[in-house]
């Protein structure tokens, strides 16, 4: 077996996420008042994507047409089948975006990974489309869960070249179903907050807040490749954040794709891109379960929105893209979640400081967080709120104690209280 490309194991234990976040984050106490400087470093530990596996598998026999087609009428892979499937994939990114020649096997693979199917041929000319069309197919169906990559055979007859594709699959059908039924427990408690006449960016949010909320990120989860990690046992990492959150939006009706790539130090890291309104947003929940508590810890309680529909160029300074398409640079903020909820500063604004404090308070919330236009912005709300005390006229009654957390590349603060 020639091993043609295998993914980069890349787990990080709790004690170690837990030491970075002793030694990297800046926490000093003066008086009433804690400050986090929060960071690129200890949000890089918070990755763990792995690239499915690639393999060339030697044919154990001679290319013989008629008993492929056989499989492949067994396996479901027909033409009738091919076009129906295709004209399911409306509005999934890298269906829509890849060339003409792949979308064919895109839907053969599509076919041949739901029925569990091996050695099926497929329509590819050579193994660069099989790696295109199944990566297109993985980035674009979060509820494939049963499959870590896939091998092809090569085979070569009368001048001409066929392949043949297998998934690699980590559960066999009978535990599929088993599993399906679970995961629709998940989706049924989920939807049970999804009301009627919500906008597709209130749909997000829900959905962003409900994983945070209820998934812890561990690097040693099971299954925290796929969608089980999230649905199953509320333990993950980002892949699995990302494959959850995909499957969230795709079953409330907004486009949603999983993108993959690096953060600044190298680690493999998976997040998200939705449609809203017209335009694209990267989104990172798994960034957005690591909320920091005054002591600079994550708070398992609170959901960070600095990487709720940010633009290319704010995600640029984590992270770098590397997919098997090109995305669209994204530079919209109309569903910003801080230009959404109106917690979006480029100056000190009293009413708005007033209306967002008075909101927590009734609320009974424990923080409140706003974004700055500009570093100027930021540096100067900071001193008027924090070194000369500013924020004690927004206080919530009774209460004097209070932490700040910075996050300076996103440009946003939080009060905890």
């Amino acid at each position: 077996m020639n091993s043609v490309k295998t993914g980069n194991l890349r787990k990080r234990s709790k004690a170690a996420a837990a030491l970075c976040l002793f030694f990297l984050y800046a926490l000093t106490a003066c008086g009433r008042v804690k400050t986090v400087s929060a960071g690129k470093p200890v949000m890089s530990a918070l990755t763990g994507y792995e690239e499915p596996v690639a393999e060339e598998e030697k044919g154990s026999h001679s290319f013989d047409v008629r008993k492929f087609s056989e499989d492949r009428l067994a396996a479901g892979v027909t033409d009738e089948a091919v076009e129906e499937l295709l004209g399911e994939q409306k509005g999934r990114f890298f269906y829509e975006h890849c060339d003409e020649s792949i979308k064919k096997i895109y839907a053969e693979i599509l076919l041949i990974l739901n029925a569990h199917a091996e050695d099926i041929q497929v329509s590819a000319k050579d193994e660069d489309e099989i790696a295109t069309a199944f990566k297109c197919v993985f980035q674009d169906h979060p509820e494939i869960f049963w499959i870590s990559g896939y091998s092809y055979c090569r085979y070569s007859t009368l001048g001409k070249e066929y392949y043949t594709f297998t998934g690699k699959y980590t559960h066999s059908e009978a535990e599929c179903k088993s599993l399906k039924s679970r995961i629709s427990s998940y989706i049924t408690g989920f939807k049970q907050g999804i009301r009627s006449g919500m906008s597709d960016y209130e749909k997000e949010k829900y959905a962003y807040e409900y994983i945070a909320k209820h998934t812890e990120y561990d690097a040693e989860a099971e299954d925290n490749q796929s969608i089980l990690s999230v649905f199953l046992h509320g333990k993950s990492v980002c892949q699995g954040y990302a494959k959850a959150f995909q499957y969230l939006l795709q079953s409330v009706d907004v486009p949603c794709a999983m993108v993959v790539g690096e953060v600044y130090n190298g680690d493999g890291h998976a997040w998200n891109m939705v449609y809203l309104d017209g335009n694209y947003y990267h989104v990172d929940v798994t960034w957005g379960d690591s909320a920091l508590s005054q002591s600079g810890t994550p708070d398992k309680d609170d959901v960070n929105y600095a990487y709720l529909n940010v633009t290319s160029q704010e995600m640029a300074l984590t992270r770098k893209e590397d997919n098997i398409l090109a995305l669209p640079y994204c530079v919209a903020t109309e569903d910003n979640y801080y230009v959404k909820e109106k917690q979006l500063f480029s100056s000190i604004d009293h009413a708005k400081l007033v209306e967002l404090f008075t909101k927590a308070s009734v609320r009974s919330e424990n923080s409140v967080t706003l974004k700055c236009t500009s570093r100027e912005a930021f540096d100067k709300i900071y001193t008027e709120l924090v070194d000369e005390h500013g924020i004690d006229q927004y206080m919530p009654e009774g209460l004097s104690s209070y932490g700040i957390t910075r996050d300076e590349g996103m440009l946003v603060m939080t009060f905890k209280f």
